[in-house]
């Protein structure tokens, strides 16, 4: 729930936009990372939470945000993250698309991710959990 906190600081205009963001929208969405590490910063039992906050949209290829982390730069709780957000979002319905099927998700996942937004290894492991029905944190259970 945390890795998100950062949003409070992106104005709804912007977050629940149909269309496609302009580039000072992305460049505002960006920032919040940022915005939710210096929400925490001061909670001193989340201070090991706050680079898995800042990490969460940088990609395993290095072409993410903040700082173009890649690979095992990019914290392992981040990099899990990472694919657990894109997952839930994937499957979720949003102003500008309808929710995919958990099958049409991982596929998704696996084809266009795996390797380049995603840990593969993370990916291996998540598709298989989830595949055999082990997943449920996303879903509750």
């Amino acid at each position: 729930m945390l890795h998100d906190l950062g949003k409070v600081g992106i104005g709804n205009k912007v977050l629940s936009k149909k269309g496609k963001l302009t580039a000072a929208e992305f460049k505002s969405i960006k920032k919040h990372p940022q915005i939710g590490a210096e929400i925490i910063k001061q909670i001193r039992f989340l201070k090991e939470v706050i680079p898995l906050i800042l990490y969460h949209h940088e990609r395993f290829d290095g072409q993410g945000y903040l700082e173009g982390l890649k690979d095992k730069d990019i914290p392992l709780g981040a990099r899990i993250i990472a694919l657990a957000d894109v997952y839930e979002a994937l499957i979720s319905d949003r102003p500008y698309r309808k929710a995919y099927s958990k099958e049409e998700a991982l596929d998704i996942i696996k084809k266009e991710g795996r390797g380049t937004q995603f840990d593969p290894e993370i990916v291996d492991i998540f598709v298989e959990m989830e595949s055999k029905g082990l997943g449920g944190i996303l879903d509750g259970d």
